[in-house]
């Protein structure tokens, strides 16, 4: 039998095993403390008292929780209680309000905000039929807590609608016939608006329905300048809404150019004006 000989180690190298184990257990315990931050922090809920409404006493709002809070009726009992606001109809306003709120342990809305706004009508209604609305309330092991939420509103006009009038029926624009039947796209000298620009845009007049409605925005209108420096054919390429549409028309036919010119010779062209609709602060 082989014996093994038996070395007591050195003061230096107990030395050393005792830096190793404390740099060991150093580690565990900050590796401990680090997992148990992580669990506090999925788990810790957020203090959120509320300003107004019905009242989410001493408890905690939450965000994540086991079981979400479910509209009464369900999302499509939401969108059936919706009125399309007349003032964003008229405009033709269409877009999407996302709307956070709190169901507190009741399954009462508290708190509702427009968190990404489509319009001041628009996020008015919206306001109305989430706050009008009744949740189960969410629960967290087995017990009713209060719950932070954002919910998408959607507004979308029918095409039937768009294309409906929005009031009593107005006299088509007389057409003016264009002297000669050939319409140019490029020529030698285009044609000049008279007054520029800026005369142009001077003589807009913003509509009250859409300055309500808050509606900005860009028109492009695509028209023939005939060889006397009339427009003729004027239609929307690019729509902003009816009311829009109707004073962008309005302000191109009114306009007066020099005619285009090609070998010296005056013809009718085909141009594309973008009108602008700006809201001043």
């Amino acid at each position: 039998m082989t014996r093994v000989p038996f070395r007591i180690p050195s003061s230096t190298a107990r030395a050393r095993c005792y830096v190793n184990d404390a740099r060991h257990f150093a580690f565990s315990v900050v590796l401990a403390a680090m997992m148990l931050i992580g669990c506090n922090l999925t788990a810790t809920s957020v203090n959120d008292p509320v300003s107004s409404g019905n009242q989410v006493s001493d408890t905690d709002v939450f965000l994540v929780v086991s079981e979400m809070p479910q509209p009464e009726g369900g999302l499509t009992a939401i969108m059936n209680r919706l009125k399309y606001p007349d003032i964003a109809r008229k405009a033709g306003v269409e877009g999407k309000v996302f709307v956070e709120f709190v169901v507190d342990e009741r399954g009462y809305v508290t708190e509702a905000e427009v968190n990404r706004s489509a319009g001041p009508e628009l996020d008015k209604e919206a306001l109305r039929v989430v706050r009008e609305t009744r949740f189960s309330p969410g629960k967290q092991d087995g017990k009713a807590v209060a719950v932070r939420m954002v919910l998408p509103i959607q507004f979308k006009l029918r095409a039937a609608e768009e294309d409906a009038p929005t009031g009593p029926p107005r006299p088509a624009a007389p057409s003016v016939p264009s002297a000669s039947s050939e319409v140019y796209s490029e020529v030698e000298q285009l044609p000049e608006l008279i007054g520029g620009l800026q005369g142009l845009l001077a003589k807009i007049k913003y509509p009250e329905i859409a300055r309500k409605a808050g509606v900005e925005g860009k028109v492009f209108v695509e028209f023939v300048v005939d060889e006397r420096g009339v427009v003729t054919e004027a239609k929307i390429v690019k729509s902003l809404g009816a009311e829009l549409d109707e004073e962008a028309l309005r302000v191109v036919r009114a306009s007066k150019f020099k005619p285009g010119r090609n070998d010296g010779k005056a013809v009718s062209v085909r141009l594309t004006q973008r009108i602008e609709f700006r809201l001043s602060n």
